[in-house]
């Protein structure tokens, strides 16, 4: 007998990076959480003048963070996984291929 409900595959998730795991702890007390958009490199369909705006307010929570410092090294750490704002500086895929610091 053939079952009319068929199992559906199991969704493979990609791994993530070992160095991506172990920040979590380090960046608990962030105040940027719950607010990931604002430190994306890229948002789909925004404009230039949009994407500044957005990295501007992204920077403006990061200056008042309390692990600024913690997030600074944390995005040492990661190297090019790192892109957006980070620790209040914009991380581009440009300057790390350069080698250009943004602390």
């Amino acid at each position: 007998m053939t079952s009319r409900y068929r199992r559906k595959p199991r969704r493979r998730w990609p791994r993530i990076a070992a160095p991506l795991t172990d920040i979590g702890a380090a960046l608990d007390d962030a105040a940027c959480i719950g607010m990931a958009p604002l430190f994306d490199l890229d948002v789909f369909g925004e404009d230039p003048e949009q994407r500044e705006a957005r990295h501007h307010r992204g920077v403006g929570v990061c200056r008042v963070c309390p692990v600024m410092g913690r997030c600074s090294a944390a995005a040492e750490n990661l190297g090019d996984q790192a892109q957006g704002i980070w620790a209040g500086h914009l991380r581009t895929p440009t300057e790390l291929q350069e080698g250009v610091s943004c602390s």
